[in-house]
């Protein structure tokens, strides 16, 4: 009976000591966003335990399935219809083409043999009226199109911020408390970067059903941006916005509104207040006043400038992840996430960014650089913010941009797309961790480590030549 109770409870204490040793494992790969801990959590034994220990689960009640209108609940019923009532109201009837080929888009509210009256509105701002001579009006057209579905995720959306206005501007959903014309720049902005992005990595898009619904909350205030990023997103303290793949949703804000444009402002007033009682002559006192307009315009196109980098940086990544040119599952390292997004920063994917150039520039002369198989082999639930100091982070963002830049070129871009295709699929887990990051590249672009390294520094060279002297 000893026998029997010693085997048992070696049993026991061996079961316990493998479970031990397996959580500890899947401590160690959760902290270093290890694929395997996500391909385990997708497992059915995964799930259960994720579950339980809300392990990989969003806070956000953010559904995923879709519902039909009968299987929503009467509250969610109501909220599609004043969505698809607000839609209706705000949906222009005409397109009215001046002579010029400027656009109008809105009602006609009467009309003479001479000229036509034209209203354009401006959702929850306003709208303008204005009579147009029939001379300078090249066409008008009534439009025919219905408005854009709601969709479930809309409806949820909706109910998770009420106070926001609703906007739908396919493929993207959003929900703002800012102005009507912020918010059309953004879409632009977006929508255009859409288009981009679908045209030059189409070989890589594995999801084109996900081409709709597509989800923004863009706050007005960086206080309110910063109290949601703090709750889901508690590592980017210094973001400008963030997309999270688990809530499947982009948030930016107006940088126009930060503290940090604020003290710029301050800054230049502070100069005014100081030099405005030593100035007597009214040239003088013009002078004083051109200057502190210019610096006042130029700090605003500097805001509005960030702003858009920082939409089409993180809008670039929700369509990464979205499209499924990204696993779900994180098998990519962060140089590939944030060199791609990178990428797409500028007005024109894949144009030149003098800022990023003059950061590699100055580690090319004082020789800073981050070494290419670092960089590629990092892997880190921080991100690039593992590199520590504020210049470190902002040069391997450069560095990233750089190598992704270089591997969109011609001469590199089929090996660069069978790379991504091999390096997103769980399939190949086992033979992918047989080597580093930085060695798997190497084997799919054909060269030796030092003669991508050599090839990588020839290109940064090259961009810091294209810098103004």
């Amino acid at each position: 009976m000893k026998i029997v109770r010693s085997i048992g409870w070696s049993i026991r204490m061996f079961i316990l000591l493998a479970i031990l040793a397996w959580t500890v494992v899947l401590y160690r790969w959760s902290r270093r966003e290890d694929p395997r801990f996500y391909e385990f959590v997708e497992s059915p034994p995964g799930r259960v335990i994720a579950q339980v220990f809300q392990w990989n689960q969003s806070e956000l009640d953010v559904p995923v399935k879709e519902k039909n209108e009968a299987q929503m609940t009467d509250e969610e019923r109501a909220t599609k219809r004043l969505l698809e009532e607000e839609l209706q109201q705000e949906a222009p009837a005409y397109k009215l083409i001046f002579d010029d080929d400027r656009i109008m888009t809105g009602s006609l509210l009467a009309e003479t043999p001479e000229a036509v009256e034209f209203s354009e509105s401006y959702a929850g701002n306003g709208s303008i009226s204005l009579w147009i001579n029939r001379s300078r009006i090249q066409s008008l057209v009534r439009l025919t199109n219905g408005i854009p579905d709601v969709s479930y995720r809309d409806v949820r959306f909706k109910m998770d911020h009420p106070a926001m206005s609703f906007y739908r501007r396919p493929p993207y959903t959003i929900l703002t408390d800012e102005s009507f014309f912020q918010v059309e720049k953004t879409v632009r902005v977006l929508q255009h970067l859409f288009q981009q992005l679908v045209e030059t990595f189409e070989p890589l898009i594995r999801r084109p059903d996900r081409e709709d619904g597509i989800q923004v909350l863009f706050f007005s205030q960086e206080s309110a941006y910063k109290e949601y990023q703090q709750r889901y997103a508690p590592h980017m303290p210094d973001s400008s916005g963030f997309y999270s793949p688990r809530i499947d949703r982009l948030i930016v804000y107006n940088q126009s509104a930060s503290d940090r444009i604020h003290k710029l402002q301050e800054k230049v007033e502070d100069e005014y207040n100081r030099h405005r009682p030593d100035i007597s002559s009214p040239e003088g006192l013009a002078h004083l006043n051109e200057w502190r307009s210019q610096s006042s315009r130029r700090i605003a196109q500097y805001a509005e400038e960030q702003t858009l980098a920082s939409i089409r940086h993180e809008g670039a990544h929700q369509l990464f992840f979205t499209l499924g040119v990204h696993s779900s599952n994180r098998m990519e390292n962060e140089w590939l996430v944030e060199g791609l997004a990178t990428y797409c920063e500028p007005p024109e994917i894949g144009g030149f960014d003098s800022s990023r150039a003059t950061v590699l520039k100055t580690a090319l002369d004082e020789g800073t650089l981050i070494q290419l198989e670092e960089l590629v082999n990092m892997r880190s639930a921080e991100g690039l913010m593992v590199f520590g100091t504020y210049e470190r982070v902002a040069l391997s963002y450069c560095e990233s941009w750089a190598l992704a830049r270089m591997l969109m070129q011609d001469e590199y871009r089929p090996a660069f797309f069978d790379y991504i295709r091999y390096i997103r699929e769980t399939d190949n887990l086992s033979e992918i961790n047989k080597e580093t990051q930085f060695g798997v590249l190497c084997r799919f672009l054909g060269l030796k480590p030092e003669v991508l390294w050599e090839r990588w520094l020839s290109y940064v060279y090259q961009l810091s030549a294209k810098l103004s002297p």
